[in-house]
């Protein structure tokens, strides 16, 4: 068992879930994500990113909802032949599937980049029920994931894999723990990890202990 202990330095974080985030997006982007080919992307882009442990479990996953989180940098469109395109813009989502049967939850980091395809560009975030926001996942990433690789005695980062995040308690709370479900060099391994608001350094602190999967 290892125990790992740090203070993050961020600000607090803006919760995924939340309703703050949600109110700013405006009408035309609410438009484009429920749009039928949104949801096929992400359907695609998903599957392409998923971990190829999950993969094994689950060869394709099937889209059963999204749930919009926060905008990172605002959104915008361009008109071409009176349709509307995304041409900037950085948004994180929420994506809920049927992994053969079970219901998971996805997050990505999508990015309009623009030009004549309009593409967006995916990057895969922790998965599950992870209520930070960019700055919290940077800091929980470096502070659980090497004691995920100790535990499993693994040297190999290139074979780690955050599988799974599960939360038992409300979102927004001042305080709250999440069970993170990792597999480095073939080894399962659990990290409990806690999280509490920090009013005097303005931030929150996050402590986690690591232990074989059971």
């Amino acid at each position: 068992m290892r125990i790992l202990a740090a203070i993050s330095i961020s600000a607090l974080a803006l919760f995924a879930g939340s309703s703050a985030a949600s109110q700013s997006a405006p009408d035309w982007f609410r438009s484009y994500m429920a749009s039928p080919g949104y949801r096929q992307y992400l359907e695609i882009v998903f599957n392409k990113m998923e971990p190829p442990p999950l993969k094994a479990q689950c060869p394709a996953l099937k889209l059963s909802g999204v749930n919009f989180g926060s905008i990172v940098v605002a959104p915008t469109y361009v008109t071409v032949n009176g349709l509307k395109y995304i041409e900037s813009g950085t948004w994180i989502a929420r994506v809920y599937f049927d992994a053969c049967g079970k219901k998971v939850a996805r997050r990505a980091l999508l990015k309009a980049v623009g030009g004549p395809n309009h593409v967006v560009e995916p990057t895969s975030l922790l998965p599950g029920d992870f209520r930070g926001d960019l700055r919290l996942e940077a800091d929980a990433k470096r502070i659980v994931l090497p004691g995920i690789m100790g535990e499993a005695h693994c040297g190999d980062w290139s074979t780690l894999y955050v599988l799974d995040i599960v939360s038992s308690d409300p979102p927004g709370s001042d305080k709250w723990r999440e069970v993170w479900t990792a597999q480095a060099c073939g080894t399962l391994v659990k990290s409990d990890v806690t999280y509490w608001r920090d009013d005097v350094r303005h931030g929150i602190n996050i402590s986690t202990t690591t232990h074989p999967n059971e």
